[in-house]
């Protein structure tokens, strides 16, 4: 009797002695592990380039996203007064270069010479640049996501134009176009069925779940929808309707339901350093 007592003292502290081993070990690393385990199958897009010591959209900022192993780099384009594209995300130059304007008042020889202001709003010695001196250094090197801002050109005349350099630098397999316009990216895949074509939304109530069944999505790759109250039966509807699914700008895993991560393409984010360190790429 009393042995038996004496081996049931010793499982309970054996047990617990297991079960204090497994409390030890580190929740963060268990809770990263998690996370590798759903960004597997994820993209990884640095918004604007890798921002964090480089300006936003400088051509600087995209080399580095090449540099440190990203899955894809994002930037904005719009047109100069004499239709070049170039690489501002704002229309209003006051904000990124400090110069009084719009980006269509100037050529883009005189875009080229204002420099561009760095996340402390002080002017850097980096200048704007243009799409076709991105392609120089990045073409087929990094899938670029190529943003087109607003634009005061008839569509066809800007798909057009767009197309031409694409075609030229024969980056059709390495780009997708985002817009808001799908009138825009029906015609510029109309032109050029390789060319990827994603369309940008704000929410759920932009996208006509109706107008799938009639083909009004038929030329896209996918979606890419902004995080802000984005839940996971959108994210399932929008993939069962045109495909892929990313979303912009994530900065943070936890800032949407971890289980969307299985449905997602890409995640466009200001730190892709981060989350490539996350998703055990660096």
């Amino acid at each position: 009797m009393r042995l038996t007592k004496w081996i049931v003292v010793f499982l309970v502290v054996l047990s617990a002695g297991v079960l204090t081993s497994c409390s030890e070990v580190p929740e963060a690393a268990v809770f990263d592990y998690a996370r590798a385990q759903t960004l597997e199958n994820v993209k990884i897009a640095a918004h604007r380039g890798v921002t964090v010591h480089h300006p936003d959209n400088s051509l600087s900022a995209i080399a580095r996203a090449v540099e440190i192993g990203a899955d894809a780099v994002e930037f904005d384009l719009r047109l100069s007064a004499d239709g070049e594209f170039m690489l501002l995300h704002d229309e209003d130059l006051a904000k990124i270069a400090g110069v009084t304007g719009r980006v269509e008042d100037y050529t883009a020889a005189q875009l080229h010479s204002f420099r561009l202001k760095n996340r402390k709003g002080l002017i850097s010695q980096e200048g704007l640049t243009s799409l076709r001196e991105v392609l120089d250094v990045v073409a087929n090197r990094i899938h670029c996501y190529i943003e087109v801002k607003p634009f005061y050109y008839d569509d066809w005349i800007v798909a057009d134009k767009l197309n031409s350099i694409i075609r030229a630098y024969g980056v059709e397999e390495s780009v997708t176009v985002f817009s808001f316009d799908n009138n825009f990216l029906r015609n510029l895949h109309w032109l050029n069925s390789k060319i990827q074509v994603t369309l940008l939304l704000w929410n759920r109530s932009q996208f006509s779940f109706n107008g799938v069944s009639w083909g009004e999505y038929d030329h896209l790759k996918g979606v890419c929808i902004n995080q802000e109250g984005l839940d996971l039966k959108t994210v399932i509807d929008l993939k069962d309707c045109v495909g892929e699914v990313s979303i912009f700008t994530l900065n943070s895993y936890n800032g949407i339901n971890a289980e969307m991560y299985n449905y997602l393409e890409a995640v466009i984010t200001d730190y892709p350093e981060e989350w490539l360190a996350l998703k055990g790429k660096k």
